[in-house]
């Protein structure tokens, strides 16, 4: 049926994503259904322990490895289960590879970031190129077959379109533009997610690692740039914005181990920490900075710069991992800003400071907005108001314009945005259209500068590439 009542969705990848996030939002949807679950062998165990724990049976597939899948087999396996849509939540190395398999068989796509990985990019200039390559490969996948297909959908999770805060942003900009004709001329985003990790963990924690290449800008990076791109697409064209130049600098794990050396680690634990004896030479960035301009023939319109570190403010205190949720349960905060200039009429000012981890707090604890808690997030907008009208200076916190859907533990307010993204996903697939607020044709630029990210970083130089 080409408009399901009931949406029957496949989960390609049975990740840290997908239970915390897809599985549970999906099964509070009374219009969509999980009827199947392709992961490997070995997280066989892991997967059956939480569909038992949630007291539900859904058909699974489970090949050898990720690089031993049979593609008629998950295509039988597929049909067998009526399916209409996949939710590719593998690593970000597969993501085109599987969604490009859906697109043929006619099955809408809900994908994670980044639309693609490529193995040695922060080292390796055609590496870094083959980002964006494959990007456009998959675009054109789509749009082929969706001739064939007229109700295809194929989006891709970039949670902070569909959050409320930064809806709030991207309205004054365009408010502001449309008052003055003036661009963002200066953009700044800062994040950090305190993954700090011990020297031999480094090499062996697999998920959001750095072994095959590509560390930060891959991971929750490609949020901010996906941001310069969504901010600045109601001016672009007008503006006649035909290039991007980007200069970005890493300190990569060799570097970082210099500075969080084996002095400051066993006096901070009391006890000698173990050295990382391998070859880290080749490993991705742990932090990434970047500026990036748009440009117009030989103008700089917006000039944006953009830091990434995993290597900020953590609340971990211990050295033994095991057990622990390496993604959000070994120490994880985050901090985050955003700072817009438009030229003389506008400034914007968002900051979001945690120092709790993940799941620490009540959603019902009244100081869960303040700084340093998990639903702390303020925006301030200065204007020159006799011009544009409006306030001169108006603030917001996250609790003027926010109600939490999730209940108990806080799981942070990015929680809620994806499922905004994942639901709309669902009512795109049951009423056929094939237009969201995070389609894969509007992230083209986003692919474009982190590719151009990347090769800045494998050759050390600026790069100039066309948009």
């Amino acid at each position: 049926m080409k408009y399901p009542q009931i949406n029957n969705i496949l989960i390609i990848g049975f990740g840290h994503h997908a239970k915390r996030i897809h599985f549970p939002v999906i099964e509070a949807v009374d219009n969509a259904q999980i009827v199947g679950i392709v992961d490997i062998v070995s997280e066989k165990q892991l997967v059956e322990e939480y569909l038992e724990a949630k007291n539900k049976k859904v058909d699974k597939l489970l090949f050898r490895s990720a690089n031993n899948v049979n593609i008629d087999t998950l295509t039988k396996f597929a049909d067998k289960l009526n399916t209409n849509s996949v939710i590719v939540s593998t690593g970000p190395d597969s993501h085109c590879l599987y969604s490009s398999w859906a697109l043929k068989q006619g099955y809408s796509v809900l994908m994670d970031k980044p639309v693609h990985a490529e193995n040695n990019s922060a080292h390796n200039k055609k590496s870094a190129r083959k980002i964006h390559k494959e990007y456009i490969r998959l675009l054109k996948t789509y749009e082929k077959y969706k001739k064939q297909y007229p109700y295809l959908a194929c989006e891709v999770l970039s949670q902070r379109r569909y959050h409320p805060a930064y809806k709030i942003i991207k309205d004054n900009i365009e408010n502001i533009y449309s008052l003055t004709n003036c661009p963002i001329t200066y953009y700044y985003a800062f994040h950090n997610d305190g993954q700090w990790r011990l020297p031999t963990e480094i090499s062996e924690i697999d998920y959001h690692g750095f072994k095959d290449g590509y560390g930060k800008a891959s991971h929750s990076g490609y949020h901010f740039y996906d941001l310069l791109n969504w901010f600045t697409s109601n001016f672009r064209e007008e503006k006649n914005i035909e290039y991007l130049q980007t200069k970005s600098w890493a300190n990569f794990p060799v570097n970082y181990l210099k500075q969080i050396d084996s002095a400051v680690l066993n006096k901070t634990f009391n006890e000698n920490v173990d050295k990382n004896e391998n070859d880290i030479s080749k490993y991705g960035e742990i932090d990434v900075m970047s500026t990036i301009q748009l440009c117009a023939n030989d103008t700089v319109i917006t000039h944006a710069q953009i830091d990434l570190l995993h290597s900020g403010l953590s609340s971990r205190s211990w050295i033994d991992v095991s057990g622990r949720n390496l993604y959000k349960g070994n120490g994880r905060v985050r901090h985050e800003q955003h700072y817009i200039a438009m030229g003389p009429f506008a400034s914007i000012l968002l900051t979001s400071w945690q120092s709790k981890p993940f799941d620490s707090e009540q959603i019902n604890n009244s100081n869960i907005f303040k700084p340093g808690h998990e639903f702390n997030l303020d925006i301030t907008i200065c204007r020159n108001s006799k011009i544009v009208g409006g306030k001169d200076v108006e603030t917001y916190t996250l609790n003027d314009f926010y109600d939490p859907t999730l209940t108990g533990y806080s799981r942070g307010h990015q929680e809620d945005a994806r499922r905004n993204a994942i639901i709309q996903f669902n009512d795109l697939v049951v009423n056929g259209n094939n237009t969201g607020a995070s389609t894969l044709a509007s992230h083209l630029l986003t692919s474009k500068i982190m590719s151009s990210v990347y090769e800045s970083l494998a050759t050390n130089e600026t790069i100039k590439n066309h948009i």
